[in-house]
């Protein structure tokens, strides 16, 4: 601990794997938490508290993986939700209600590649209220594609992938 009263410890991508060899769920073996002797150590040099982020861990260490997770949750979240825009207007859609026409099978695929962009926030480290909207967010729009052609529509306007990248705060667009 400071004078201001942060406390920073080093940003650690999850695991998909955590029942591998270390058992930890953290791509450099630890555990997530801190030893008496790493506290210490990882004194944070800012002068006070930050803005509020969506990840459990503002500060600016991040790993490589990190980057490249992001953008795959971009790309993903653009190619399901505005990767089309409609010819002579401005309206852009995704795949997302494109495949919602296939009944069911549609929705419940479209859902687990919205679901995959949840998992890659876990990753990342967002915070749990933010995956809990996330989550909600994919439930809405897996409810509303589940009405025949209408249910396509909301898809089409709702954009549950841009909304979660929103609350990730990671899109200026949306």
């Amino acid at each position: 601990m400071n004078s201001a009263g942060t406390f920073r410890q080093n940003v650690r991508v999850r695991s998909a794997d955590t029942d591998g060899a270390s058992g930890t769920g953290y791509s450099d073996g630890s555990s997530g938490t801190k030893s008496s002797t790493d506290a210490g150590a990882d004194t944070a040099s800012s002068t006070g508290p930050t803005a509020k982020s969506p990840f459990t861990d503002p500060s600016g260490d991040t790993c490589p993986d990190r980057s490249r997770l992001i953008a795959r949750m971009q790309r993903m979240a653009f190619l399901l939700d505005s990767a089309i825009t409609i010819p002579g207007t401005k309206v852009q859609i995704g795949l997302d209600p494109l495949i919602g026409f296939i009944p069911f099978v549609g929705d419940a695929i479209s859902m687990l590649l919205s679901l995959y962009i949840v998992f890659l926030a876990w990753r990342i480290g967002a915070k749990r209220s933010i995956l809990a909207l996330m989550v909600l967010n994919v439930l809405v729009d897996f409810v509303m594609g589940l009405t025949p052609v209408l249910g396509d529509a909301a898809d089409a306007i709702f954009k549950a992938n841009l909304r979660n990248l929103k609350l990730l705060g990671l899109t200026q667009r949306w």
